[in-house]
């Protein structure tokens, strides 16, 4: 888009328009037509520094190349005008040369700011991947995961990173490594996503027993987040997450929801479903 000549200029052109040309207007346009080409110049030289100095984000916007062009083309214009002017005692030539090189130095300059400000688009993080446990402290292989959350959310937490949960009152078999569905259905509860964890765990079966009693947890911890997700209005998720609740008992006796981790509310459930058997 053209921008609008400057109001010295229209009024030069106008006086033009209006006057014979005199010698000493002749040299006072001469010097004014030179002043703005050599300002034109200095923008460019600025621009060059610049381009190169942040090629990064030169290279990142193409469109830039179109203006550079313009204002290149601008500066070649003024000069070529400059020169026709002076030889020939031209004030039209050397008003429209004033006003082409104005045009030109504000291009370069507006260039010079944009390359300036541009900065590199942050990437989206990435999920991060399930960091191995931990080798400042001891570690039992034959521990599963701990499986814990707060209200509307389970988290899982790896091994040797918190305490260990108090043994059952009757021990059962322990695989000596959590299974990784049941590290995947956890994962999904812990970003929120209960449906995905349910969907994980409908058709997986675990021969031990423990990780049977803490898949029972996890459907019953993201059935209960659902039901209040969903707006309290089916009471059948409520009814799902209570008989997970019986299975995980049936599977291991005695393992309960972490006070220190689950929601105060899901505990409370937990603990009253349980009393109810």
């Amino acid at each position: 888009m053209k921008r609008k000549l400057p109001e010295r200029i229209l009024l030069v052109i106008a006086l033009l328009l209006s006057a014979p040309a005199s010698s000493q207007q002749a040299t006072e346009m001469i010097q004014r037509a030179g002043d703005d080409v050599a300002r034109a110049e200095a923008a460019k030289r600025q621009f060059d520094a610049t381009r190169t100095e942040r090629a990064d984000a030169w290279n990142a916007n193409p469109s830039w190349s179109s203006r550079e062009e313009t204002a290149s083309s601008q500066l070649a214009e003024a000069k070529l005008r400059l020169q026709v002017g002076k030889s020939q005692q031209d004030l039209i030539q050397l008003t429209q040369a004033s006003a082409v090189a104005m045009q030109a130095s504000q291009e370069y300059e507006q260039l010079v700011s944009d390359i300036r400000a541009w900065t590199s688009p942050v990437p989206e993080p990435e999920e991060p991947a399930p960091k191995p446990p931990s080798n400042d402290r001891p570690i039992k292989t034959d521990d599963p995961p701990d499986l814990t959350g707060r209200q509307g959310e389970t988290t899982i937490v790896i091994p040797g990173n918190t305490p260990k949960p108090p043994a059952p009152r009757n021990p059962l078999s322990r695989p000596k490594t959590p299974p990784p569905d049941l590290y995947a259905a956890a994962g999904a509860l812990f970003e929120g996503e209960y449906a995905t964890s349910l969907r994980l765990l409908a058709t997986t079966q675990f021969e031990d027993q423990r990780a049977s009693a803490h898949a029972h947890l996890l459907r019953s911890a993201a059935l209960f987040a659902m039901f209040y997700v969903e707006g309290e209005k089916d009471q059948s998720l409520l009814e799902r997450a209570a008989e997970e609740v019986r299975l995980c008992r049936e599977a291991d006796p005695g393992l309960e929801p972490s006070a220190r981790f689950f929601s105060p509310k899901y505990v409370e459930f937990f603990h009253q479903k349980t009393a109810t058997e």
